[in-house]
């Protein structure tokens, strides 16, 4: 395996819920069985609240109209990162904040045509999957084993259903990021990455203020 594929496996995992969510491992990922034990309890615990209600109209997006489902796909997400870190829940008003982001940024990349087919995503799922099972990381495949377990769904599912969608996402906001990125290097090429990363903060809060948004609920 390509040392690059090494990083992509320990560090970052894109688990998809119909909506992307990255999960961050890094030396400072808990490890104790009852910190995980709790972490997925409480998935589980949460997407059988979330099957349970029926889908309704959220929030309406410049135009898009986006479900409760939707949220509670990406809070579920959110609420992992957090508990598997060690640290509290977010706040459903912070939630929703990130959600926005998320969304109007791949608003924005639809807008620019940086498209991301199908097809496309479905490779790199294909990619990633493979890069999971040949990691020489036995806690990132038990994270995941647990994870999919937690929702209720098989191996198979998970890949082929929940992942791709989530890719697509977030490959087309990464297109996005990216692009930001080049520009700002023909402009200054020793910026920093710290500079980098503010500047897409910036640009994404801009996206934010400029959307109509409209809850639904």
């Amino acid at each position: 395996m390509k040392k690059s594929k090494k990083i992509l496996v320990a560090s970052t995992l894109i688990i998809g819920l119909g909506f992307s969510a990255v999960f961050y491992f890094s030396s400072n990922t808990k490890a104790d069985q009852t910190v995980s034990q709790h972490v997925f309890s409480s998935l589980a615990q949460e997407h059988q609240n979330g099957e349970s209600k029926q889908e309704k109209p959220f929030l309406k997006i410049n135009n898009k109209t986006y479900s409760n489902k939707d949220f509670l796909a990406f809070k579920e997400s959110k609420n992992v990162i957090q508990r598997n870190n060690g640290q509290q829940v977010l706040s459903d008003e912070q939630i929703k904040a990130e959600f926005i982001k998320e969304a109007v940024s791949e608003q924005e990349a639809d807008k620019q045509k940086l498209n991301v087919t199908e097809d496309e995503a479905k490779r790199f799922a294909d990619e990633m999957k493979q890069a999971v099972a040949e990691a020489q990381d036995p806690q990132t495949q038990q994270f995941l084993k647990d994870y999919i377990a937690a929702l209720g769904i098989t191996e198979d599912e998970y890949w082929n259903q929940y992942a791709i969608p989530a890719y697509q996402q977030a490959l087309k906001i990464g297109k996005l990021k990216q692009k930001i990125f080049d520009a700002e290097k023909v402009k200054n090429a020793s910026i920093s990455d710290s500079e980098l990363n503010e500047v897409w903060e910036k640009q994404q809060q801009k996206l934010v203020t400029e959307a109509n948004i409209e809850s639904l609920q």
